[in-house]
């Protein structure tokens, strides 16, 4: 089932849109208060909620895989979410897209400081579909899996984490 909103940190209103750049090749939509007025194509509205309030209106009550692309508001989703993904513990992929992260003030060690806290472990993708332990973070990792620290390492091995 698709829902129309937007998940993020706050409740309300916000303007998005398609990117103008590139003629929109690369289908990028994003939240307008992040950027310059000449970046942006057609515009619409979506409300915003938080992944905590969305699952507990719909009453979610476990999940196992989450894909975040978001267009660098990522840390928002985050922490909009971060009572649902402590306790559910869901693997999650994420973009983390070092050139959208910074338009909204953020940087990959946002997403230590929320995740770390939980157990989780940091595996950043290396080739097409390999993806291998992080030892060091850095303001600009992207592609990242974050798996809880309980992950079983056939699921690891599944997702192309390369064991160490």
């Amino acid at each position: 089932m698709a829902y129309d909103i937007a998940l993020g940190d706050d409740e309300g209103m916000i303007e998005i849109s398609m990117e103008n750049k590139n003629n929109s090749s690369t289908g990028n939509a994003v939240m307008i208060a992040a950027f310059p007025a000449d970046y942006f194509g057609r515009t619409s509205k979506a409300h915003l909620t938080r992944l905590d309030t969305f699952v507990k209106k719909q009453n979610i009550q476990n999940c196992d895989l989450i894909k975040i692309d978001v267009e660098g508001a990522e840390v928002m989703f985050l922490r909009g979410g971060a009572s649902f993904l402590s306790q559910t513990r869901p693997i999650i992929y994420g973009e983390f897209n070092n050139y959208f992260l910074p338009k909204f003030g953020a940087s990959f060690l946002d997403v230590v400081n929320i995740v770390l806290p939980w157990n989780y472990r940091f595996f950043q993708q290396k080739r097409s579909g390999q993806f291998i332990e992080i030892k060091q973070f850095k303001p600009d990792l992207e592609h990242i899996i974050l798996a809880p620290s309980e992950t079983p390492n056939f699921i690891l091995n599944k997702l192309g984490i390369i064991p160490e």
